[in-house]
């Protein structure tokens, strides 16, 4: 209540994980209590049960002409707040983040546990908890302002005119300039053909995140006594930079002898050669819902680049469509500018500047290919009765759905929210409406050229590991593996794009149950490491 006051109109408010949680409460309270008539309106933003953002708008009645002069009921907006997600920008803890960002108000702790039934409502434990709440409030206030201050200094734009760290990359590189005035965007982006888009979309493989090995045997074990933990720097940005990507609209190849020579994405049947240690192709497979990578032969949609690593261990392949594309290297200006900014930061020891301009290097490339598809919810007032016209127009057409707490898995509850006391009197309907958008950054060949790069890149470092030396798991820009590559391998550099560093090491006794899943023991302060879906957790 006290921030949907006329004084905060315009104003964005995060809170950080907050679409997992308090953006659920906001979202329910500001429906029971503040969805008051027709001139009121809710926006969210849902991803995956995640609601990234809400906007709250209240409108007010407006009166105007139209060309033969008559007077017709429009709205203009009297107040507008939108709640945003900070965690979408920046996906550490608060704890980690105030530490990083180096904040006069660092996160403190609180003991949850020793809050029950009885004791909910003292007077002492209030205020250590509203202390705590408050430190809370002001560390991620002031994380956001130095992230924003870092953002507009450097580029003139503001991080609340957006709602994620990719889409503030993209946004970064279609209007930011370097140091002499030029554009950073690449006139070669344009839109691809729809009809063609599915191929490509299809090609779309992501990292490769893989276990080979569970645990080590008790012979294993005598062996070796360290499982040493690399990542590749900036493994997206060294692609973007070293490597040509597709650019310019898809030209279909007719003459089936060029096939093998184009660049670009093939149609092809594979046959992997069953001696091959480490299988190259990856393919969806529908019934474990996961990507694999097997000797299994298969058919599909790949990029070239990767066709020929395959050819080079000794798949057989036969080619049946082929689209080629010109040569370009869209991001290597503003990723090598980003890159010195950022090694211009570490050597003045500012860590904040570090990071921030190593996030945005590492976020542009997502948005590439995002589904043209937008799925957005409607939350409308019943009296709103020109807004419920045009919803019932769409949904003849099928372009909008009635909301159901089906469709949503349950992440809204069925509004029924009573005007008086009739308690069935619906006053909040919901709707899904789905858009088809023609931007230009919806480029699903950029974003599939550049993950095959990386599993290729990832590949040859695996082809460094000796036969008689053990890789455990592979995490899209992460190897696990017995083989010090920091000692032997061509890769190793700590800070170079593309090269690895050492990042970890753990004890022999590291047990990979899962890809994102295994739990380890530190090798210098013997603590038990452990990561469960991408949660880390280090514990004495």
């Amino acid at each position: 209540k006290e921030v949907l006051q006329p004084k905060f109109h315009g104003y964005t408010i995060y809170f950080h994980n907050g679409g997992r949680f308090d953006h659920f409460f906001i979202l329910d309270l500001i429906i029971r209590k503040h969805f008051e008539n027709e001139y009121t309106s809710i926006e969210p933003i849902v991803d995956m049960n995640n609601i990234k953002a809400l906007t709250y708008t209240k409108y007010t009645p407006k009166t105007k002409k139209n060309r033969k002069g008559e007077e017709y009921q429009t709205k203009q907006v009297k107040f507008r707040v939108k709640f945003v997600d900070s965690f979408s920008f920046l996906d550490r803890s608060l704890k980690e983040l105030s530490a990083s960002f180096e904040v006069d108000h660092p996160k403190t702790e609180f003991d949850h546990d020793k809050i029950n039934q009885f004791n909910y409502f003292e007077p002492e434990l209030i205020n250590e908890a509203v202390e705590y709440l408050r430190f809370d409030c002001t560390s991620l206030y002031e994380v956001m302002h130095k992230f924003n201050k870092i953002i507009y200094d450097q580029f003139k734009v503001n991080v609340t005119d957006f709602l994620t760290a990719s889409s503030l990359a993209l946004g970064l590189y279609l209007s930011a300039k370097d140091e002499n005035g030029n554009p950073y965007y690449d006139e070669s982006l344009y839109v691809t053909l729809a009809e063609n888009e599915k191929y490509f979309r299809s090609a779309m493989f992501g990292g490769r995140t893989e276990t080979f090995l569970r645990s080590m045997t008790d012979e294993q074990k005598k062996k070796f006594k360290t499982w040493y933990v690399f990542d590749v720097n900036s493994l997206y940005p060294f692609v973007a930079t070293h490597k040509y990507l597709p650019a310019g609209r898809a030209t279909r190849v007719l003459d089936p002898k060029h096939f093998s020579r184009t660049f670009g994405f093939a149609y092809i049947h594979y046959i992997p050669p069953q001696d091959l240690k480490i299988p190259v192709l990856p393919h969806y497979d529908d019934e474990k819902q996961k990507l694999l990578f097997s000797l299994e032969a298969g058919r599909g949609w790949y990029f070239t680049e990767e066709i020929n690593l395959a050819k080079e261990k000794g798949y057989q392949v036969k080619y049946y469509d082929c689209f080629e594309f010109a040569r370009r290297q869209p991001f290597k200006h503003f990723i090598e500018d980003l890159a010195v900014k950022k090694e211009e930061a570490a050597k003045a020891n500012d860590n904040v500047k570090k990071n921030v301009f190593k996030l945005i290097m590492n976020s542009l490339f997502g948005k590439f290919g995002q589904s043209r598809v937008k799925t957005s919810h409607i939350f409308m007032h019943t009296n709103d009765k020109k807004s419920i016209e045009k919803v019932n127009r769409l949904k003849e057409l099928g372009v909008i759905k009635e909301g159901t707490e089906a469709e949503y898995n349950g992440l809204y509850k069925e509004y029924n929210t009573p005007k008086s006391q009739e308690p069935t009197e619906t006053i909040v309907s919901k709707y899904t409406k789905e858009t088809f958008g023609m931007s230009n950054y919806h480029q699903p060949f950029l974003f599939a050229a550049i993950t095959a790069y990386g599993r290729i890149h990832m590949y040859r470092i695996m082809e460094e590991i000796p036969d008689d030396h053990l890789i455990a798991y592979m995490d899209t820009d992460s190897v696990h593996t017995t083989y010090d590559l920091e000692k032997y391998g061509s890769h190793y550099h700590p800070t170079k794009l593309g090269k690895l560093k050492l990042e970890k090491a753990f004890e022999n006794d590291a047990v990979f149950l899962s890809p994102k899943s295994y739990i380890a023991t530190l090798k210098d302060s013997k603590e038990i490491y452990y990561a469960l879906k991408g949660h880390r957790t280090i514990e004495g």
